[in-house]
C-alpha cells in the first residue's frame, strides 16, 4: 500500500514540474511578445518610400541626401528629419542640403521626409561648390538619383526644377549636369505631383456611362413605339 502512495507521489510530482514548466514558457512568450509589440511601436519604420541624391564634381568631391515620406511623417520637422553638417571644413567640397522654413537647426537638413500620401509635395535643394583658395576656374556638378527609388512614390511626375523652368521628369532620365564656378549658390526645387494620374483615371471611368444611358433611352423609344403601332393597327 505504501508502494502504490509512494508510487503516486511520483506521478504528481512529475505532473506539476511539468506544468511549472509550461506555464513559466507562456509567461516568457506572453512577455516577449509584449516587448516587441512595444519596441515595433516606438521605432520609426512607417518609411513609405526614400531616394538618395547624389551631388558630385568632376574634381572628385560630392555628397548625399535623402528625401522620402513617411505614414507618420509631417511636412514640418519629425523623427524622420536629419540636420545638415556646418559648411564642410575642407576644400574643395560641395555644400549640399535641402532648404525649409522650419527654425534652426532644421532649416538645413541632408534628410527630409514629408507626410505621406499627398497630391503635391515639395523639396528646396541647395548647391554650392567650394573650391580650393585661388582656384578660379568652374568645373561641373551632376545630380544623379536611382529611377527604381523614385518610382515607389505615388506620384507620376517628379519634375526637378530652376528658376520655376522644368529642366527634367526624374522619373524618366536618371541625372542632371550643370556647370559651376567656386561658391556659386544654385537653387533647385523637386516638385512632385500625381493629380494628372486622377484625373485622367476620372475621364476613362466616366466615358462608359453616357453611352450606356444612351442606348437605353434608345430601346426604350424603339418599345413604345412599337406599342403604339401595335395599338393602331388592331
Amino acid at each position: 500500500m505504501k508502494y502504490i502512495y509512494v508510487k503516486q507521489y511520483k506521478i504528481y510530482k512529475t505532473i506539476g514540474i511539468f506544468l511549472l514548466i509550461l506555464l513559466s514558457l507562456f509567461s516568457f512568450s506572453s512577455q516577449l511578445d509584449i516587448d516587441l509589440i512595444n519596441f515595433s511601436k516606438s521605432a520609426p519604420n512607417s518609411i513609405v518610400w526614400n531616394a538618395t541624391i547624389r551631388i558630385e564634381a568632376s574634381d572628385g568631391t560630392g555628397n548625399r541626401l535623402v528625401l522620402g515620406e513617411a505614414s507618420d511623417a509631417s511636412d514640418g520637422q519629425d523623427i524622420y528629419d536629419v540636420m545638415a553638417p556646418p559648411f564642410p571644413p575642407t576644400v574643395p567640397n560641395i555644400n549640399t542640403r535641402f532648404t525649409t522654413n522650419m527654425e534652426y537647426p532644421y532649416d538645413a537638413l541632408m534628410h527630409e521626409y514629408k507626410q505621406y500620401p499627398d497630391e503635391e509635395k515639395m523639396w528646396n535643394l541647395s548647391i554650392v561648390w567650394l573650391p580650393e583658395p585661388g582656384n578660379e576656374s568652374s568645373t561641373n556638378i551632376t545630380i544623379s538619383w536611382d529611377l527604381s527609388e523614385l518610382a515607389e512614390s505615388e506620384y507620376i511626375y517628379i519634375m526637378l526644377q530652376k528658376n520655376n523652368t522644368n529642366l527634367l521628369n526624374m522619373l524618366e532620365e536618371t541625372s542632371y549636369t550643370f556647370a559651376s564656378s567656386g561658391n556659386e549658390p544654385h537653387s533647385f526645387k523637386i516638385v512632385c505631383q500625381k493629380n494628372a494620374s486622377e484625373e485622367k483615371g476620372s475621364e476613362e471611368t466616366d466615358m462608359p456611362f453616357p453611352s450606356v444611358s444612351a442606348g437605353l433611352i434608345v430601346i426604350m423609344l424603339v418599345t413604345i413605339l412599337i406599342s403604339h403601332r401595335r395599338k393602331a393597327n388592331t
